[in-house]
């Protein structure tokens, strides 16, 4: 049952989601065409573990997305 509440938390929290973009950056509203990353790799800044390593992901138009964890 707690699980349950986690995930129903977690599930309200991304439909709930309002996107904040940096100073400097905004949001595209008129994007055409796919969305590729090949071969991605992340780590936080003075860490030596990737959470993310070698991702590759392919959006195609209409799609949506959720990358959760």
């Amino acid at each position: 049952r707690q699980q349950l509440n986690v995930a129903k938390d977690d599930l309200h929290f991304i439909l709930n989601f309002t996107p904040e973009y940096p100073a400097g950056l905004e949001k595209i509203d008129n994007f055409h065409g796919d969305i590729e990353f090949k071969n991605v790799s992340f780590k936080y800044a003075n860490t030596e573990k990737y959470i993310l390593r070698e991702v590759n992901l392919h959006i195609k138009p209409n799609e949506a997305v959720i990358v959760h964890g």
